[in-house]
């Protein structure tokens, strides 16, 4: 059905008044909105296969992802972006505002303000669900535990030793980011609590 046949469809539905035109303009109305939705979509899916994910083939940089190049006969992702998953996404330690925005598919709220957090210790299924080329190992990526997931004797926390049971450290041992030790976490005692790679509070 093209635009003109739904103009006069709804045309003669609005000039009904009975109950049976009411229902059947509402049935018109859902019909019109699944449409106008598997429009979108396909329109979505046609500029997809204009636009070239990073890694494919082009010829020159408008075939590629907003701000991509295209280098050597393959789209590359613009500069501060890396490859992931088949998109451009901000790598571990960028800043961010959402999720979205990070390969890892996490922003860190408690690492400088909104930071992209590292793949390491996400829960995963499978390698697929993993940046960065990590194996999924024990449903982790990289096979360790990521900062305040609970652990026990034995398992191995990406960023911190595992403290009170909670991978988390107490003072002196390893941290990457303040919000890793248990003083900056737990308290909010966040000014200097991780220096040197050995928790300070």
């Amino acid at each position: 059905m093209d635009e003109m046949q739904f103009d006069r469809l709804t045309r003669t539905l609005a000039t009904r008044g009975d109950r049976r035109g009411m229902l059947t303009r509402f049935a018109a109305g859902v019909f019109i909105g699944v449409g106008t939705v598997l429009g979108l979509k396909r329109a979505n899916a046609q500029g997809q296969d204009a636009c070239q994910a990073p890694g494919r083939k082009c010829s020159d940089a408008r075939q590629c992802c907003s701000g991509g190049r295209c280098r050597r006969g393959r789209c590359r992702c613009p500069r501060g972006l890396v490859a992931c998953r088949g998109e451009c996404r901000k790598p571990a330690g960028a800043a961010c505002t959402n999720y979205g925005e990070c390969c890892s598919q996490s922003c860190d709220f408690l690492v400088g303000g909104g930071t992209c957090s590292p793949c390491q210790g996400h829960y995963c299924q499978s390698d697929r669900d993993c940046c960065g080329g990590l194996p999924c190992h024990n449903n982790r990526c990289g096979g360790c535990l990521g900062r305040g997931i609970v652990c026990g004797e034995g398992d191995a926390c990406c960023f911190s030793s595992c403290d009170g049971g909670v991978c988390l450290s107490d003072f002196g041992n390893p941290c990457a980011h303040d919000a890793d030790c248990w003083g900056c976490y737990m308290n909010g005692l966040c000014s200097g609590a991780c220096v040197d790679g050995a928790c300070t509070v």
